[in-house]
């Protein structure tokens, strides 16, 4: 696994800017800035999906309350059914005690 890139939010949005208006290679300015041309690719391929998405009409807020709204709903599924398949243990539990004796 590589090291983690110096470079902060800020520096990271004008380095990709750079990129995308045209100022300079992609590889001169992964060297400039002391990350791997790798990793200049894919702060560039992350800042054009937020763009995308806003464009969409969905900000990346949107979308994660979306997905968070959808997880809780499958646990409240999963808990109603942890909860039926419990209480029909405990009494099959009894029933099978009672006829043990």
């Amino acid at each position: 696994m590589g090291r983690k890139s110096n470079l902060g939010k800020e520096e990271r949005v004008e380095v990709v800017l750079a990129l995308l208006q045209g100022k300079e290679k992609l590889e001169v300015l992964a060297r400039r800035h002391g990350i791997c041309a790798n990793t200049l690719r894919r702060y560039r391929g992350e800042f054009i999906s937020g763009g995308r998405a806003q464009l969409m009409g969905k900000s990346s807020t949107q979308a994660l309350e979306s997905e968070t709204k959808a997880l809780k709903s499958q646990i409240e599924e999963r808990d109603m059914v942890i909860g039926e398949y419990t209480i029909a243990n405990r009494f099959l539990k009894k029933r099978a005690d009672r006829m043990g004796d």
